[in-house]
């Protein structure tokens, strides 16, 4: 967690270096079933946005893997996975087992390659993923959670018509301002683990002792 979470901090420091344009990507109840999965596309097929990063969370839709990269699977039966093996062009003998094979399969693992990034490159995007259970580093979360804010305090007649038109209003009345706001409260959070981080790999772990004395190897455990 502590590593993926310095990869995205250098990643993030390096667009913003480059002056790269960042969008923030996330979803909400109040809208559920109608985002689109690729922001970038229009209805027609056609890209929506140039050179930018986009930044999204671990959602099941955002991590789809491409066809030549998913793995084997433990539900196949063992032809099925035989196919794997040469499909992805890997040497077993026809005399393994299933379970042979699987581990045969796990260690030939092909490099993750995600359906979305595949797409967005194909415009010049770039998406960089949110270590796993940061949503605080998500400016989008900001917006929706106050979103979610305005519609319970106005909503009185508890209709999804209403519902909808408060969002509406919520929506375009989130302008430039406040998104700013968002967006350096997202800064400031990512400020606070960079401290964190630095305080407990350069003054806590040195601290730290490594005592293995105590362990027994597993010789002396067995000796007679």
């Amino acid at each position: 967690m502590v590593a993926q979470r310095a990869y995205f901090f250098r990643k993030m420091d390096h667009l913003r270096q480059e002056n790269a344009r960042v969008y923030y990507d996330d979803e909400t109840w109040c809208n559920m079933g109608e985002e689109k999965k690729s922001i970038w596309f229009n209805d027609s097929g056609e890209g929506r946005l140039r050179k930018t990063a986009g930044k999204v969370d671990n959602a099941p839709w955002h991590s789809e893997l491409t066809d030549d990269t998913k793995p084997a699977k433990r539900s196949y039966n063992k032809a099925q996975v035989q196919q794997w093996l040469s499909k992805h062009h890997v040497i077993f003998d026809s005399a393994m087992t299933k379970a042979e094979l699987l581990e045969l399969a796990s260690a030939n693992r092909p490099t993750r390659h995600y359906k979305i990034d595949v797409e967005a490159n194909h415009f010049g995007v770039e998406i960089l993923r949110l270590p796993p259970k940061h949503c605080a580093l998500n400016a989008m979360e900001l917006a929706w959670a106050s979103l979610k804010d305005y519609v319970r305090k106005n909503n009185t007649n508890f209709r999804l018509t209403d519902v909808h038109n408060l969002a509406a209003e919520f929506i375009a009345g989130f302008d430039e301002k406040a998104a700013e706001k968002a967006i350096l409260h997202v800064r400031k959070v990512e400020n606070t683990f960079k401290k964190s981080d630095c305080f407990v790999e350069e003054t806590v772990e040195p601290t730290l002792i490594n005592d293995d004395s105590d362990c027994e190897t597993d010789d002396e455990l067995y000796k007679d």
